[in-house]
């Protein structure tokens, strides 16, 4: 049976869906900034929206802006330092291969946990120039047909009180056009990278000093 998973567009902002989720027993679970390009084979003049996301190859850039309420996972050990050299590589094997980039899109995309229901993940995309989007799927509807899982979707997300723009979804590529190049992309991962491990250091060695200020008082 066919996994269905619903990405649409909602209406709202991002700190009105936060609070609606915060106030309906979800918890931020992690917070990531993403950057993915998409490449369609250059004689493919197909660009209708509901097959064309399948038919492109992409190459994404994922790093952690929080930390995993998963207390098990490193959130430090996710972290990748990028570079051109070996972006590009990645980049001219596509290239080299009938492929045209078309899109590039910068989200980020904060992951709401249920805390009731466990399988239960709200992604909400907030994606740079665009639109907010919310991406779901639940594993306790697997085995059901694929209308029928999407019907349950979309009635798990709208009994949370967010609103759907467009149960057929928009056109996420109307910004079709609008690319990164390598370098614009490497240079974006890497100040969000660097963000991270500063505000990380800053945290321990805070930690540290206070752990020692403490210990002084100690009887």
């Amino acid at each position: 049976m066919a996994v269905v998973e619903i990405e649409l567009p909602i209406k709202g902002n991002k700190d009105d869906i936060d609070k609606l989720l915060l106030n309906n027993g979800f918890e931020v679970f992690h917070k990531v900034i993403t950057i993915t390009s998409y490449y369609k084979l250059k004689n493919d003049k197909d660009m209708n929206h509901y097959t064309l996301k399948s038919r492109c190859k992409r190459l994404r850039y994922v790093e952690p802006l929080s930390k995993f309420k998963n207390k098990n996972q490193n959130y430090i050990q996710c972290i990748t330092k990028y570079n051109v050299k070996r972006c590009k590589k990645e980049e001219d094997m596509l290239l080299n291969n009938g492929y045209e980039k078309i899109y590039t899109d910068e989200k980020t995309d904060y992951v709401y946990k249920n805390i009731i229901e466990e399988d239960m993940y709200f992604q909400i995309q907030d994606i740079k120039d665009d639109c907010l989007m919310i991406a779901y799927d639940n594993k306790n509807y697997y085995n059901l047909p694929e209308d029928q899982q999407r019907e349950k979707l979309i009635n798990d997300v709208c009994k949370y009180g967010i609103e759907i723009i467009g149960e057929k979804n928009l056109d996420r590529f109307k910004l079709i056009g609008k690319t990164l190049t390598i370098e614009e992309i490497v240079d974006k991962m890497n100040y969000y990278v660097k963000k991270i491990l500063s505000k990380d250091s800053f945290c321990d060695c805070f930690k540290m000093k206070l752990k020692d200020f403490v210990s002084k008082f100690k009887i």
